[in-house]
């Protein structure tokens, strides 16, 4: 499979590899066994494809189908904006899921009724973890297909993709709560140790 990469835009590639690593999970297959399937191509290649991160080529992305009993279907339609594309698939899977209250969504998923409510009005791109828990807990939509639209409208925010911005505010969550949980360990540490004192000066004055 020599073709050259057909040169698509990063949202392509990345609505290209969503598709197929809904296709391989249905599928049950691991990368390395459809890898075997395909012959010739590198696990390290195909999941660079399934993340977005490199573009396949045509003859790859046929392989690919045939391999998964599956046919691409492209459609040429007029470029729309990433974000309003996003909301308008997300009411589109609450009507799919028989028009759930936010509520009920809000229940299902972990999260207050009022950020459902907010979703669903298309107010701003949410983070992808609480996007995740709307779509795939409260809605019983597919992870792969939001989260190739979400990175999408998350690269058309000001100031750039929240992707990055999530991860450093995980990482100085995680870290913050490190260091909390080290200062009660010194805090009771330190009150051990003035017990231990206090008991060694009553025996010594015995």
């Amino acid at each position: 499979m020599t073709d050259p990469a057909i040169g698509e835009p990063p949202g392509i590639a990345i609505c290209l590899g969503a598709q197929i690593h809904a296709a391989v999970t249905e599928s049950g297959l691991t990368q390395k066994e459809l890898c075997q399937l395909l012959g010739g191509t590198s696990e390290k290649h195909l999941s660079q494809v399934i993340t977005g991160r490199t573009a396949a080529s045509l003859t790859l992305l046929d392989a690919i189908a045939q391999a998964l009993g599956h046919h691409w279907v492209v459609d040429l339609v007029p470029a729309g904006n990433p974000t309003e594309e996003l909301f308008a698939r997300l009411r589109e899977l609450q009507v799919e899921a028989s028009n759930p209250s936010t509520r009920l969504i809000g229940s299902r998923s972990g999260v207050s009724h009022e950020t459902a409510a907010q979703m669903l009005r298309g107010d701003k791109v949410p983070t992808w973890t609480t996007l995740r828990r709307v779509v795939v807990d409260g809605l019983g939509g597919s992870e792969a297909e939001f989260q190739a639209l979400w990175r999408r409208a998350a690269m058309t925010e000001p100031g750039g993709p929240r992707v990055g911005r999530e991860k450093a505010i995980t990482s100085r969550s995680s870290t913050r709560d490190a260091l909390l949980k080290l200062a009660k360990e010194v805090s009771a540490l330190r009150e051990e140790i003035r017990e231990l004192r206090g008991r060694g000066a009553a025996s010594h004055d015995a």
